[in-house]
């Protein structure tokens, strides 16, 4: 278990430190995801820098208890299914949502200065992806500063939490930090948000792209959820929309939008640009206002003052604790032993979606700083107490397979065999006893009712289902190369 030293305040007033995010957060030596040191938090030598190679050192502490550092790459998430500990390491002197930035010192040659808005009277024009001021982007500010000001209020509150963190990633990428400004666009940093598309986690991630892009969606989690994998995820799908297009703007439509809805796009029309194709009626609106909307989002909250959002209080940059944990360990137990609610495991362990861990692993479990150590103790005393056996017991009313009783509680058929190693065949007869993978007193009517109406509306929508474009990055290289040749 590994623990970086806290901010003392749990909440970051203007007062204190200017709405200073990243600046504001202390080192850490003992664990440092940075790609400029290396596990022992020494600078890397260019060679070391130069390595594609992925770098794991284990520590173990106490019995069957270890914590892995690592120096990061995009293929981080794919090594053993291990987790990064949010480090204090994440330093340069920037800014990534505050006032006063300056270019020279912060951004680095690829910065962009402000276009057409000298009128608005900022000290900060620099971005490191282009900005334009124009009616689109005027709109948006418009409405942020206005009726929609409580929500940025709380996106800016929350981004204390995850924007130093989730900067740092699309940095270590090589992609300009203010993208951050389109992860408050999608989400507000809402690790449970859900679309209406059925998009999920802070970055908005659909699920087929989800899982193209390495991250795990199956019954018991959903990878999308966790502010750490999918900031990766969203990285490496971002930094290949870039190389597709080749500009920001066109990226994040793409990002919203898919990659074949823009190429369609820019097939049809005459232009190039994001801003050529936003004037007809070749993009929905929800497209043609998102690019704007980041912008505004970029001009905002990087000039806070300027608008009058001087009393923001930002919540303390995200930090824990890690426990690895046998599969299928109880939370309810864990949570009862650690000190913490139930719900409060659940927001550190956002990718977690049941009451237990996954059964097919072991699992890094995170816990709030100080209360990991307390956990830790016990479980080393008798893991076997924390092991998920509350599972409800079920007769079964009539014979039918097993895929189909399955389907019926919307559960992978794995789950039923791995909880009743008893069963052999396919067929479930009646009066059989099975377990379920609920827990005791939770009602399961509620996943069959839900079942029945997922299948209503499946039956009458049928004929009439939108289906979003399912044009992927994975997409032949001949097919892509024949696209492009079109536009």
């Amino acid at each position: 278990m590994i623990i970086c030293n806290l901010a003392k305040n749990s909440l970051i007033k203007k007062s204190v430190i200017s709405f200073v995010i990243l600046s504001s957060i202390q080192s850490c030596s003992t664990f440092s995801p940075i790609k400029d040191r290396d596990l022992e938090g020494k600078p890397l030598t260019s060679n070391d820098q130069n390595n594609s190679n992925y770098s794991v050192k284990n520590r173990t502490i106490g019995k069957d208890i270890s914590v892995r550092s690592a120096v990061q790459d995009r293929n981080y998430f794919k090594i053993n299914n291990e987790e990064m500990v949010r480090s204090k390491d994440y330093v340069d002197g920037s800014y990534i949502i505050g006032p006063d930035l300056v270019a020279s010192e912060n951004q680095g040659p690829a910065s962009f200065i402000l276009k057409d808005g000298s009128q608005l009277g900022l000290k900060n024009y620099s971005f490191d992806f282009p900005v334009v001021y124009n009616k689109a982007t005027e709109k948006w500010v418009n409405y942020f500063s206005t009726r929609g000001r409580d929500y940025l209020e709380t996106y800016l509150s929350r981004s204390g939490r995850y924007a130093p963190l989730m900067s740092r990633i699309l940095e270590e990428n090589g992609l300009p930090k203010d993208l951050i400004f389109l992860v408050m666009a999608e989400s507000g940093f809402a690790n449970q948000a859900k679309s209406r598309a059925k998009a999920v986690g802070p970055w908005q991630f659909m699920k087929r792209t989800a899982q193209n892009y390495g991250l795990k969606i199956d019954w018991f989690m959903d990878e999308r959820r966790d502010p750490i994998k999918a900031s990766y995820a969203a990285s490496e799908y971002l930094k290949e929309l870039h190389q597709l297009f080749g500009s920001w703007e066109l990226a994040a439509a793409a990002y919203n939008a898919g990659e074949g809805k823009i190429f369609k796009a820019l097939r049809k029309s005459v232009g190039s640009n994001f801003w050529d194709i936003s004037k007809g009626k070749y993009l929905k609106n929800e497209t043609r206002n998102y690019v704007p909307k980041i912008m505004a989002l970029a001009i905002i909250g990087k000039n806070l003052p300027a608008f009058g959002f001087e009393e923001i209080l930002f919540e303390e940059p995200l930090e824990f604790e890690i426990v690895k944990v046998a599969p299928l360990t109880d939370l309810h137990k864990v949570a009862q032993v650690a000190g913490i609610d139930f719900d409060e495991i659940k927001r550190w362990n956002p990718e977690l979606i049941k009451w237990m861990t996954p059964p097919y692993k072991e699992y890094s479990l995170r816990f709030p700083p100080g209360y990991g150590e307390k956990f830790k103790m016990n479980y080393q005393i008798d893991q076997s107490a924390f092991q998920a056996k509350d599972f409800q017991i079920y007769s079964i009313l009539k014979t039918e397979s097993v895929e189909k009783f399955a389907n019926k509680f919307q559960l992978p058929k794995d789950i039923i065999y791995h909880l009743n190693p008893q069963l052999s065949g396919e067929v479930l007869k009646k009066n059989m006893v099975v377990t379920l993978p609920f827990r005791e007193g939770e009602p399961i009517s509620s996943y069959l009712e839900k079942n029945t109406k997922n299948r209503r509306a499946k039956a009458k929508n049928k004929s009439s289902v939108s289906i979003r474009n399912t044009f992927t990055l994975n997409t032949s290289r001949e097919l892509r190369s024949k696209i492009a040749r079109k536009i």
